[in-house]
């Protein structure tokens, strides 16, 4: 025909306008691609996807022609609903209450010489049949289009009013271009892929398409309408690219429809021509590897290639060897960047892009604040009413795209997300979340997390949910002659809500008073001693200078940040005798050496499944002649009865659990009243029966970096059950401190259960550093009816001496012991000025020497007692000195405890000859074996106060 199409590129491949912009706020993570689907095109933003169309719901009011025009101009057309499952497709985007138009037309013959005529008096826009419908009543002849009916469970009608406005669909099938005069059809692939023309042609081929703006009957002009096949003059233009635009040279074309005018119709498909592999996710300055792959085979000409990166990194040309081709790329800051291709030979033209999102690791923790109650804390101090939200601030020093989670346990109380970590976010607590906890104090996690972040960022929060104070109850156990020998004032407290709270006690007569405070941090039922020592002394001093006896009235507040609450106790009235008052009338405090009542307790050392046998002894006076009262206090079970017997059994139901402490009080009153009533206490506390070996290790505990979290393993062959606790000693109650001894110097604290490691928080361990402690922990196993326990102290305070900075290393071996267990210490040189012999020492501080030698292996080593205040904590320091005077030393640490606290100095002896036979018979008994080991118990051996029997045996020993 020779004619020609105008055709113009789009600029896709203009990749600096389009591949180069990044967006550097990472708002969202990177969308997970789905597979490509041939029948799921890449719809607009404004359109949805199905069955291979984009559907756009358009709520424009337009007439029948209009509204098929306004698709027109797009390249679609009125939608044609051609089965149940599109229809269903439309429905859910529909609003019922309005009319849609939809695309059908009146029937008619169409103009590519198909003889057979439509069925019906409707037809779709190209001409074919109705084959389903879904009519709310069949069409009458004479009707000029169709739509959706409104309130009618988008059944269709049929009418001949199409100059109504309506709502209306637009379909722009995939694969289809059309264009009416004055427009340009658009041809669009993917990424990576190219247009493959399939048809085409232009003039006209149904008489309903383009037809907005006719002025001659259809039925006049169609026979003058025919077309011309413009498959290869598209192709031309078109085949190979991956979009492009086809305009019309209506002159230089001619017009083979003059009458209804004519349009351009392609169809056509997508190929697969380039393909960019990367990952969708990454961290900063990981190695990101970008493969380009390419498709079309052959090719003719140089396969040449534009590379970019999406944040101003460009490889630009490069000419790939092979098909596919590799590069590894690395971005430095976080946001979303597009990569982009550009490939091109000879006959083709392909560009790819990809999104990749790359964030930033989370650092630490900074400063938390808490909000609530209409004031601010830290992580330790986090208050609010019980039932209105806390607010929490956090922020970390680096990260991006965080999620925060506040967990007690594994149960997750809220969570926020953060688009950049240093910037502050508020998580809230809300009233949802505190009902699963319930009021008073919980120790919570606070964890980051992101998709970078190997392991969850995490720190403890201490949360407090407050109630008003109600429900305070108190009396007092104590009787007042025990206060004129110094006796602790001892009071039992209980709260109904309010925990935890302040109790502030008073102890007055007239208008002198002693105050003492205490903190309640649960509301169960309590005992406290007050006014002991120092503060009975005074009390004391003041009245009985004057008066023999004295009454004092006690009373009791608890305070939180909420409300407080007073309660008067009652009154105590000290009777004190005249042995108590010496010649100048001033006070003495004596002991009282009429009684020396005890509690016998069977069996002595309770384990796990005992029962025990409390017998009241040394009684003044026949048991006939008193009444017992016995009391429980710390971890007594509920629902057992403590009795009135002189005799009390306790079974092993009613037996505080493992390691938690229980004391049992009585008082004996005479029955006739005579004199104050003997009270004795004794403490229980259930052990394992250690016939189960288990040990605790830590990889990273020698030295200990706080700032890392560490893991601490356990070694239990067949354990069915497993419990960690860390040792407090600071939160024990007033009434049991005496209960607890060097072996267990606080109470135990749940930490977690069924699991064979433990970990501890960076956030725990900078914690205990900063206040210069270490961390105890204890692991109780059960296998089998056997059980089993260990304690592993974690040091925060290790001296700084580097092995690493030295080259002088020196190990310990047990890691820790007792006063009697032989220890050995290796040291390593690795120096050649110790070519020479070398001497070798260990000491325990200055001027205590423990052993010299050329050798640098020292064996059976018996260390001293370690610092009772630091949990046995002991401190070696290794020296190596040559023959020039050149020297390096090392320190250890290690814990030595005394032998077991029940033990006296008969105990003592049969242990030290147990142990002398043990290295006699293994050929390492020497005198300076002897002589370290008499230094190890000379402290123990000093300690007695017994009478001649035990200082005798100390002698011996």
């Amino acid at each position: 025909m020779g004619a020609t199409l105008l055709l113009s590129l789009l600029s896709v491949a203009v990749l600096s306008a389009s591949l180069s912009n990044a967006t550097d706020d990472p708002m969202t993570t990177a969308n997970h691609e789905a597979p490509v689907d041939p029948v799921a095109p890449s719809c607009p933003e404004r359109q949805e996807a199905f069955d291979g169309s984009c559907y756009e719901f358009v709520r424009l009011k337009r007439t029948f022609l209009s509204a098929q025009s306004w698709c027109e101009r797009g390249g679609g057309h009125l939608p044609f609903v051609l089965n149940d499952e599109t229809q269903q497709f439309l429905q859910k985007h529909l609003d019922p209450g309005l009319d849609w138009w939809l695309g059908l037309a009146p029937a008619s013959q169409n103009l590519t010489l198909d003889p057979a005529a439509p069925e019906g008096p409707l037809s779709w826009l190209d001409g074919s049949d109705v084959s389903y419908a879904n009519w709310v009543r069949d069409p009458l002849d004479g009707a000029g289009c169709g739509l959706i009916l409104r309130d009618s469970g988008f059944q269709w009608e049929a009418t001949d009013n199409c100059s109504q406005e309506l709502d209306f669909i637009c379909e722009f099938e995939s694969g289809h271009a059309l264009a009416c005069a004055d427009y340009n059809a658009t041809l669009q692939c993917g990424s990576g892929q190219v247009v493959q023309i399939d048809d085409g042609f232009y003039g006209r081929k149904t008489v309903h398409y383009c037809q907005a703006s006719r002025g001659t009957s259809p039925s006049a002009a169609q026979e003058e309408c025919s077309w011309v096949d413009v498959v290869d003059l598209v192709k031309g233009h078109c085949h190979g690219l991956q979009a492009c635009q086809v305009a019309l040279d209506v002159a230089s074309l001619g017009e083979p429809c003059p009458g209804l005018g004519s349009y351009l119709s392609v169809e056509y498909h997508c190929k697969d021509g380039l393909r960019l592999l990367m990952s969708k996710l990454a961290a900063v300055f990981d190695n990101v590897t970008i493969t380009v792959k390419w498709l079309l085979h052959p090719f003719q000409g140089n396969l040449t290639c534009t590379l970019s990166a999406g944040d101003g990194h460009t490889v630009d040309p490069y000419s790939p060897e092979k098909s596919e081709s590799s590069m590894v790329h690395k971005y430095t800051r976080p946001g979303i960047f597009t990569v982009g291709v550009e490939c091109t030979t000879s006959e083709w033209h392909v560009t790819a892009q990809k999104t990749i999102t790359i964030q930033e690791p989370i650092g630490e923790f900074g400063v938390i604040r808490c909000y609530g109650l209409n004031q601010s804390g830290d992580s330790t101090n986090c208050k609010a009413l019980y039932g209105s939200t806390l607010n929490i601030q956090v922020e970390v020093d680096a990260g991006t795209n965080i999620t925060y989670k506040v967990q007690s346990g594994q149960t997750v109380l809220a969570t926020a997300t953060a688009v950049r970590g240093i910037h502050p976010e508020n998580i809230t607590v809300d009233q949802d979340a505190q009902l699963q906890l319930g009021p008073g104090c919980h120790q919570l996690t606070l964890l980051a997390s992101n998709e970078v972040t190997a392991v969850d960022v995490s720190t403890e929060i201490l949360a407090c949910f407050l109630e008003p104070v109600g429900g305070l109850e108190a009396w007092l156990l104590s009787s007042g002659d025990e206060l004129c020998t110094g006796s602790e004032l001892r009071v039992n407290v209980s709260l109904a809500r309010g925990s935890p709270a302040r109790l502030l006690f008073r102890i007055s007569n007239g208008n002198s008073s002693v105050y003492e405070t205490r903190e309640m941090m649960n509301s169960s039922l309590q005992e406290f001693g007050v006014a002991a020592d120092a503060q009975a002394d005074r009390l004391v001093d003041i009245y009985m200078k004057y008066f023999p006896t004295a009454t004092f009235q006690v009373s009791v507040r608890a305070a939180n940040d909420l409300s407080e609450m007073d309660l008067d106790v009652g009154s105590i009235t000290m009777v004190c005798n005249s042995s108590q008052t010496n010649e100048t009338n001033e006070h003495s405090r004596v002991p009282r050496g009429d009684s020396n009542v005890n509690i016998k307790m069977s069996p002595k050392n309770p384990v796990i499944g005992d029962s025990v046998t409390l017998q009241v002894k040394d009684l003044p006076k026949s048991s006939s002649d008193y009444n017992f009262a016995w009391n429980c206090s710390g971890g007594c079970k509920d629902g057992c009865s403590t009795g009135n017997l002189e005799n009390l059994e306790i079974l092993s139901n009613c037996m505080p659990d493992t390691f938690d402490v229980a004391k049992y009080t009585v008082k004996a009153s005479l029955k006739n009243g005579d004199s104050g009533p003997e009270r004795a206490s004794q403490c229980i506390i259930v052990k394992p029966k250690e016939d189960l070996k288990i040990s605790i290790s830590c990889s990273a505990c020698n030295p200990v970096n706080a700032n890392q979290n560490i893991n601490l393993q356990l070694t239990c062959e067949g354990c069915q059950t497993i419990k960690w606790y860390i040792v407090d000693i600071n939160n024990v109650e007033d009434g049991l401190k005496r209960c607890y001894d060097s072996k267990m110097p606080g109470k135990l604290i749940p930490r977690s259960t069924g699991t064979s490691s433990l970990e501890l928080s960076s956030s725990e361990l900078k914690a205990a550093e900063s206040q210069k402690a270490n961390i105890k922990v204890v692991v109780l196993g059960i296998a089998n009816g056997k059980s089993g326990s260990d304690t592993y102290t974690i040091d925060l305070n290790q001296p700084s001496t580097s092995p690493s900075s030295s080259g002088f290393t020196c190990s310990i071996d047990p890691s820790k012991g007792t006063i009697l267990t032989p220890f050995t210490v290796n040291c390593s040189m690795p120096m050649p000025s110790c070519s020479s012999p070398c001497t070798f020492c260990l000491s325990a501080g200055k001027g205590k020497h423990l052993d010299c030698g050329n050798v640098p292996a020292m064996t059976s080593l018996f260390l001293p007692l370690g610092n009772k205040k630091k949990d046995y904590s002991l401190t070696l320091s290794a020296t190596v000195e040559n023959k020039a005077g050149f020297s390096k030393s090392y320190s250890l640490t290690t814990q030595v405890t005394d032998t077991s606290s029940g033990s006296n100095v008969q105990d003592l002896q049969t242990q030290v000859s147990e142990q002398v036979s043990k290295l006699q018979q293994q050929g390492k008994l020497s005198g300076t074996v002897l002589a370290n080991m008499y230094q190890s118990v000379s402290a123990k051996l000093n300690e007695g106060t017994g009478g001649e029997k035990e200082k005798s045996t100390r002698m011996e020993v």
